[in-house]
């Protein structure tokens, strides 16, 4: 079961080689910014085993917010005020207190991105 990343070929990669100066890092953190947020509200309010799937996912998620935030076209202001936006639209249903809500999860927060020579 796979809610948002499929963890079982995600980790061997996909084979197919991507040009990163051609991507729209935005877009991509936008989507996976959404992504985070379903898998928080699932982490919280789901069955067990979706919490443990969820739970699995979200170091995935994570870990591809950093690689998008990490990138030299990257918009911090026009995505953290969208991700504001989108984290408004669940309101209170993520189980996250209101002094704690930020654009960026919690392991990202003064963390390094990926290098860009």
């Amino acid at each position: 079961m796979a809610i948002c990343y499929d963890l079982g070929s995600a980790a061997a990669g996909s084979g197919k080689f991507f040009d990163p100066r051609r991507i729209d890092p935005n877009k991509g953190y936008l989507r996976h910014y959404d992504n985070y947020l379903l898998l928080r509200f699932t982490q919280v309010n789901g069955t067990t085993l979706e919490k443990a799937q969820a739970t699995r996912e979200l170091d995935v998620c994570e870990r591809k917010l950093r690689w998008h935030r990490g990138h030299p076209a990257f918009d911090a202001a026009m995505v953290d005020a969208e991700c504001r936006r989108m984290a408004a639209r669940w309101g209170g249903r993520l189980g996250l207190p209101k002094a704690t809500a930020t654009t960026r999860p919690a392991r990202q927060r003064g963390g390094r991105g990926p290098v860009w020579g």
